[in-house]
């Protein structure tokens, strides 16, 4: 095995590895972002909710 061949074998497995991290992102980008959406929207609910239960706690003490 030469320097040139390591080096040429290295670039082609770089290319690879990106060309399937690309792939899957392709593929499963939407569902990964819908997800992302989901999981952030249930979130804001939770906080909303707990400010109004702090909120009114506080204005039944006064």
């Amino acid at each position: 095995m030469t320097v040139a061949g390591k080096l040429f074998a290295c670039l082609m497995a770089f290319v690879c590895v990106g060309t399937v991290v690309a792939a899957l992102g392709f593929l499963f980008g939407p569902f990964l972002g819908q997800l992302w959406r989901v999981g952030v929207e249930t979130i804001e609910h939770g906080v909303e909710k707990l400010e109004a239960g702090i909120e009114k706690k506080l204005t039944k003490k006064d």
